[in-house]
């Protein structure tokens, strides 16, 4: 499975809080912890986004395909514009 930008983004952007909660504890700083926290939903929500909308993807993909794989089936099956003029006469 491939990866998308919003994916990349949130999960470099979970651990940078993850860094800045662990340095927060370290310091003693709840200050700094609380935001790492508070940043941290918003870092885990852009990389769900991301997989939904890889997902999103993936399955369009998907349908597409076989929509085309049905269109080409239907037109193998069906006579050409010049079969039905022929057959027409």
């Amino acid at each position: 499975m491939s990866t998308n930008k919003d994916q990349v983004r949130g999960r470099i952007k979970e651990a940078k809080g993850k860094i800045k909660k662990v340095a927060g504890k370290l310091l003693g700083d709840n200050s700094l912890q609380a935001r790492a926290k508070s940043q941290s939903f918003l870092d885990k929500a852009q990389a769900k986004f991301g997989d939904v909308k890889q997902r999103v993807k993936q399955s369009c993909k998907k349908r597409c395909g076989d929509f085309r794989n049905e269109l080409n089936r239907l037109g193998a099956d069906a006579p050409n514009n010049s079969q039905r003029i022929e057959k027409a006469r």
